[in-house]
């Protein structure tokens, strides 16, 4: 129910609730990015896990022990389950199940190593879902636009977290035209040769 408007609770027997038939009320963001739910894998090592980091959250469960040790709080087991949201050069971030203010870091996420007593535990049962992304079916959406270059609308790429590599080509800019949804209209090369998506939104 998290991506569902507040606006627009669901009413029991009024037919289809669903973002694909009434994407004005909902925001539903596979939907959108025309994907593919596939099976759930272990990323039992650190390679793995980092691996699958790239994508999206990976899943865990682990036991606590009484140790006063950081890296040692938790030992193999299936007591209590989190998320593994991301990590940096030492350690994974985990996201605790105890409120967005819990923990020394007030976000409600905390760190272990991957190498010590409580790393091990949880990246022996780590597991992650495959997402398959169509991109066929989303470049059947959108084309390359013609047009006079004045008249046309561009998104701000910077604002989008946009890369160099995303925008390349005419192929890489129609699969990230077409994940952004409505606000995308197509692709565009333009004078100086680079390659442009196409706005619905005004500049004003």
């Amino acid at each position: 129910s998290s991506g569902i408007n507040a606006e627009w609770p669901l009413r029991p027997g009024s037919g289809c609730d669903c973002g694909h038939k009434m994407g004005n009320k909902y925001s539903n963001v596979l939907d959108d990015q025309f994907v593919f739910i596939g099976p759930t894998v272990p990323a039992h090592t650190e390679k793995e896990l980092k691996h699958a980091l790239q994508t999206g959250p990976a899943v865990t469960t682990y036991t606590r022990s009484g140790a006063k040790k950081l890296g040692a709080k938790c030992k193999n087991g299936g007591s209590h389950a989190n998320s593994i949201i991301g990590y940096n050069k030492d350690s994974f971030i985990i996201q605790e199940s105890y409120g967005k203010g819990w923990g020394n870091f007030k976000n409600g996420t905390w760190e272990t190593e991957a190498d010590d007593i409580c790393g091990k535990a949880i990246l022996s049962k780590a597991y992650f879902t495959v997402i398959f992304y169509d991109y066929d079916r989303a470049n059947a959406y959108y084309s390359e636009v013609d047009g006079e270059e004045s008249g046309l609308l561009y998104l701000v790429y910077a604002s989008l977290s946009f890369t160099e590599k995303d925008l390349s080509n005419i192929g890489l800019a129609k699969n990230r035209c077409a994940f952004m949804g409505e606000h995308c209209k197509g692709v565009y090369k333009a004078t100086d040769g680079e390659i442009k998506l196409v706005s619905s939104v005004s500049k004003n």
